[in-house]
């Protein structure tokens, strides 16, 4: 029964294993901890570098994580600005100078950029102007007319900003790994079979 319990419990212990989701906007935010959190980086490339987001993020499951991150070069350890959400909710069009509240940071995403910022106020010549200086908050450029979903170069990373043709700071976007769960019924039943193989062997035993 006791190597029954030990069998069952690496089972879950394994089953729990799933990415690590931080919640609100990240400072300083290890891209070597992010990497063994289980996210994945799908693209990376400078700021002043176009490239599509739509095909990364519009064929993913609503429920899959997704993160944006800038950092100050490539060689940088650390992202400058990080933030996570859900690939539904980057991939809602929203309003002009509206956003989404989702795991702690706000939204948006629409002809004139896409990002986060830690407060619900942002203010879109373009990209995201609304206070300069707060650290928490992230903005790149889209082009009008094409749903808004293909970078055209960054704008900020942080209280960073006027990156369009920067090339040093560096934009991520990153895809958390999927964890499949088998559901009760079948964790039921795989916890009754490990437990009959262990009365058969005590029985056999006598």
């Amino acid at each position: 029964m006791k190597s029954c319990l030990v069998a069952l419990l690496f089972v879950f212990t394994g089953m729990a294993h799933a990415t690590v989701i931080p919640f609100g906007v990240e400072n300083d935010y290890s891209k070597t901890q992010t990497l063994s959190d289980g996210w994945s980086i799908v693209y990376q490339g400078g700021y002043g570098t176009s490239f599509d987001l739509n095909s990364l993020i519009s064929g993913l499951d609503s429920n899959v994580s997704v993160a944006l991150a800038g950092a100050t070069s490539d060689g940088a350890i650390n992202f400058d600005v990080f933030s996570a959400t859900t690939a539904g909710i980057l991939n809602t069009i929203t309003g002009k100078n509206a956003t989404i509240f989702d795991n702690g940071a706000f939204w948006y995403h629409n002809d004139f950029s896409v990002g986060f910022s830690d407060v619900s106020t942002i203010t879109q010549g373009q990209a995201d102007t609304f206070n300069s200086s707060n650290r928490a908050a992230l903005s790149w450029h889209t082009i009008s007319g094409d749903n808004n979903t293909t970078g055209v170069g960054g704008w900020r990373s942080g209280s960073n900003t006027g990156l369009n043709s920067n090339n040093t700071f560096q934009r991520y976007v990153l895809i958390g790994t999927p964890v499949e769960v088998p559901e009760p019924t079948s964790l039921v039943l795989l916890g009754l079979s490990l437990v009959g193989l262990s009365f058969a062997r005590k029985n056999k035993a006598k």
